[in-house]
């Protein structure tokens, strides 16, 4: 019924915050470093590297850079 909707509910998904984007570009980046080290020009443990110093970047920029309030 129309007048059954509680307030502020609607269709919509939250957007992710900045947070959000934060977290997911923590797996993103291991698994892109993976799938870089497996197929590219660098080795697996190579790309788990350069993976890894991205996520802990993203880390940094969201616990100093850009901190939780």
């Amino acid at each position: 019924m129309p007048g059954d909707e509680s307030p502020g509910s609607d269709d919509q998904p939250a957007s992710p915050d900045r947070y959000d984007l934060v977290l997911a570009a923590i797996p993103a980046a291991l698994v892109g470093g993976v799938t870089v080290g497996a197929a590219g020009p660098l080795s697996t443990q190579g790309g788990l590297v350069a993976g890894t110093l991205v996520a802990v970047g993203a880390v940094g920029y969201g616990l100093f850079s850009e901190p939780p309030s």
